[in-house]
Formats: C-alpha cells, structure tokens, sequence
C-alpha cells in the first residue's frame, strides 16, 4: 500500500539550474480524485483522495491564458482517468 513519507507545500529555495522557457503545460482538471487506485500512479489519486478537488471551468480559462501569454507551446489535460 502507498503512503505519503514527504509532503513539501512550499519551495523553499531556487532551482539550481536557471530555467529558460517553459514548452508545455499539464492541467490536471480533476485534482487528485479519481476513479481508481493504480499503483504507479505519480500523485497518489484515487477514490479515497482528498488533497484537492475539481477546477473550475475559470480557473482553467485562467491557466490556458496565463500560459499562452508566456509562450507555452503545447497544453495538456489529465486526471479523473479512465
């Protein structure tokens, strides 16, 4: 069974690397809620999830713009699978 052994809810000091440009973005529309429980699943959703939740139809509005202002290249949408 997976547990969570380190949640960071802030960053804490500046990349090491200097970043250049971001080429493309994930949205992750349903959060963590999911249908079901894959054992490789990289962010731990599932049914029983509750870290976060739905986002709205303005917050993703919000992103695409933001990210299209700064030249994101490719959009892409995930979660709630299958």
């Amino acid at each position: 069974m997976a547990r969570t052994v380190l949640q960071v809810d802030t960053v804490t000091s500046a990349a090491a690397v200097a970043l250049g440009h971001l080429d493309n973005l994930w949205i992750q529309v349903s959060g963590t809620q999911c249908n079901i429980e894959c054992r490789h699943c990289f962010n731990n959703s599932g049914p029983r999830a509750t870290t976060f939740g739905h986002m709205t139809l303005e917050a993703v509005n919000g992103a695409i713009a933001a990210a299209s202002a700064r030249g994101v290249r490719d959009i892409y949408f995930t979660g709630g699978e299958p």
